[in-house]
């Protein structure tokens, strides 16, 4: 048994080219497979659709194994992200289709918001506009579903610091340095 898993280990990430070989050794006496050792896969190709162990699938292009490209990718809990995949990560422009109707556009670094986007809230009806770094927005405009907006800076998702808000009065607004 020990042999078979070493073995599959040794063509781990290599299912596609080593398919037969695979399912050999799963049928090794005593062997039970561990459903995501194949989330490693070697996948060449345009256009090309792979489902993972986890129930997320990719459609797009592998460019040495890697997604690459523009492509789309669906998540189990119905989220889905399309847009442009770099080194098997979401990298560059794309959009983002919370499971809760939530919309985020703009721009990915590694998989997470990073640079300039905007982020609707179905829910609120609000909008985050501005710029992003590792997951957070940090810079921009919070604008209300009334209007009221805020302009600055962001820490934790809240305004932060010193900012402008603008509250819709009729058809006149003021503004407020705060």
């Amino acid at each position: 048994m020990q042999q078979a898993q070493s073995a599959l280990l040794t063509v781990r990430g290599q299912l596609k080219k080593h398919q037969r070989v695979v399912q050999l050794l799963q049928q090794a006496p005593g062997w039970e497979a561990d459903e995501h050792i194949f989330d490693d896969v070697n996948v060449e190709g345009l256009n090309k659709q792979y489902t993972f162990a986890s129930g997320v699938v990719f459609e797009g292009d592998y460019v040495e194994g890697k997604k690459r490209g523009a492509g789309v990718m669906t998540f189990p809990d119905g989220g889905k992200y399309e847009g442009a995949f770099d080194d098997d990560c979401m990298q560059g422009e794309g959009v983002f289709n919370y499971p809760s109707g939530d919309v985020y556009s703009g721009a990915f670094h590694g998989n997470k918001k990073s640079g300039v986007g905007s982020y609707m809230f179905k829910q609120s009806q609000s909008q985050f506009i501005g710029e992003w770094e590792d997951g957070e927005f940090k810079r921009g405009e919070w604008i209300l579903s009334d209007g009221t907006s805020w302009k600055g800076e962001f820490q934790g998702g809240k305004p932060s610091g010193d900012g402008v808000q603008t509250f819709e009065i009729g058809r006149a607004s003021c503004r407020e340095r705060v």
